[in-house]
């Protein structure tokens, strides 16, 4: 049971077709399957063996793809690393994971190769990606020279597929190992189309394009793109968002499909380059990674009158835990139903399960659920108790089954013994016309144990004030949940996937850095 497996099956039940646009070239499904056939065989007389690590530093983009699966085929563990960290951050995974051998370009090789800091690390194989580089290592040299045909490792559905690495935001970043059947489970076809499939009257294009921007090092990214070797999808290969390219690859390639986070969806209803563009042929805008704020979602449904299909998923459960796939926006704030094999549950502090809509930890199990942490088994045990995954994210469930996401249980905010949640506040903040964004935070206080504050960003031409953004959420949460103070930001600090770094927001306010504004 190789997941790599079924790019054969599916390259041999569709027959022929441009799998991946990048730039101006076409990669065929046969093309990328036969080169990752290929860099299965050469990663095999490179000495790489069934269950040891190879790392990928590298952007989103066939060669990164080719290197994962080819990885994977020869029973090898992914190791796909987020390109845009330091070389200590790098050398701090590589320890840790090991990896056999290294595939990376000449914009990342420097830093990849810093931190080596023992023998066997500075021995390790480092491939070079870059195109049209030569010499022994050169990925394109070994492709060449690799045998033309590579089989399958024989794996099972337990053995690991792939380890990706959190992005550290509530501790040291943590290798989670995903399986073969982890990734069958969830690469099934028509995951994103339940109860809104595709016609050819709404389609425009066979197989259905999507735009992919999202990290592969990032589960978003990782899952979206495994369906495209068990789904008929195309995907059109972007290195990272950047605002005016995305929008001129969506006018030129029309996808219907574009997953992206909750920061994307503000660049392209605030910034005047997307205004008047036409973004008519995406059906299917799919939110993750991130809380979407209810400010954005009706904006956007006021503006292009379609709904975002909003998703949850967390690396440990392989990405995808449930959507709301009504274009039509469903309930609105819910993150949906789960998704087929997947069971969820709310419970309390004492591991009750709680009655609908009464906030608690939510739990999950199926399928996806990790392996567990790579060489961490005692946080394992602590997250992974009696098959259900303990997310450390609250939420409430309504009678229908609907999930909606209060905030998480490490960001809760204890002010004067009361329970306050960032996220409710930070809707509250945004309904200030003159907000973008807002993260908010707790502080410690002498008086009340825990203090908020707010940081906010401009909405376009509007500029907020402390004053004015307090009275706004003052109208639509208690007092006691209203910040205390409020710091404006031209922008807020961002990991690789566009999540606002709250504990970094902490450590600067801690610092000082804000006094006096």
């Amino acid at each position: 049971m190789n997941f790599a497996g079924a790019l054969d099956h599916f390259t041999i039940a569709q027959g022929p077709y441009t799998l991946f646009y990048e730039g101006d070239s076409e990669h065929k499904n046969t093309e990328i399957l036969d080169r990752v056939q290929r860099m299965a065989g050469a990663l095999e007389r490179l000495g790489v063996k069934p269950g040891d690590r190879v790392a990928m530093v590298l952007p989103t983009s066939a060669r990164h793809i080719v290197a994962m699966w080819g990885a994977m085929r020869a029973g090898a563990i992914a190791v796909p690393l987020d390109f845009s960290l330091a070389g200590e951050e790098i050398a701090a995974i590589r320890r840790d994971c090991r990896p056999a051998v290294i595939v990376t370009d000449a914009r990342y090789l420097a830093k990849t190769r810093g931190g080596a800091d023992d023998a066997p690390a500075a021995a390790t194989p480092v491939v070079d990606a870059t195109p049209g580089a030569t010499g022994p290592l050169a990925m394109d040299t070994l492709l060449a020279e690799a045998p033309d045909r590579h089989a399958p490792a024989a794996r099972s559905g337990d053995d690991v597929a792939a380890i990706l690495y959190t992005s550290g935001s509530t501790g040291a970043p943590k290798g989670v190992m995903l399986s073969h059947e982890n990734l069958l489970a969830k690469g099934a076809p028509g995951d994103y189309r339940r109860g809104v499939p595709p016609t050819p009257a709404t389609v425009e294009t066979t197989p259905i394009r999507m735009l992919l921007f999202l990290p592969i090092s990032h589960s978003f990214g990782f899952i979206m793109l495994q369906m495209v070797c068990r789904t008929p999808l195309a995907a059109v290969l972007q290195e990272r968002f950047q605002l005016e390219e995305t929008v001129g690859l969506i006018e030129r390639f029309r996808p219907a499909l574009v997953p992206a986070v909750p920061t994307v969806f503000n660049y392209l209803l605030n910034a005047p380059e997307a205004a008047g563009r036409d973004l008519s042929s995406v059906l299917f805008w799919i939110s993750g990674g991130a809380a979407l704020p209810l400010s954005t979602y009706d904006r956007w449904l006021e503006r292009f009158g379609r709904g975002i299909l909003q998703g949850y998923g967390l690396t440990e459960a392989s990405a995808s835990v449930s959507a709301n796939l009504d274009p039509s926006g469903g309930k609105r704030g819910s993150i949906g139903r789960p998704a087929p094999g997947v069971k969820v549950r709310v419970v309390g502090e004492h591991g009750q399960t709680l009655p609908p809509n009464e906030p608690g930890e939510l739990l999950i199990s199926g399928d996806g659920v990790m392996a567990g942490y790579y060489n961490k088994p005692e946080l394992t045990r602590q997250v992974l108790k009696d098959g259900w995954l303990h997310t450390g994210d609250v939420a409430r469930i309504d009678e229908e089954g609907y999930i909606f996401i209060v905030d998480r249980i490490k960001d809760l905010i204890i002010r004067g013994g009361m329970n306050v949640y960032p996220r409710e506040v930070e809707e509250a903040v945004l309904k200030d016309p003159g907000v973008g964004e807002a993260a908010v935070i707790g502080v410690p206080d002498e008086m009340y144990g825990e203090e908020i504050v707010a940081f906010v960003t401009p909405r376009g031409d509007l500029r907020p004030t402390p004053d004015g953004v307090r009275a706004e959420a003052e109208q639509h949460v208690a007092r006691y949940k209203t910040p205390r103070e409020v710091i404006v930001l031209a922008s807020l600090p961002r990991n690789e996937l566009g999540k606002v770094m709250k504990k970094e927001l902490k450590r600067r306010y801690l610092l000082g850095e804000f006094r006096g504004r």
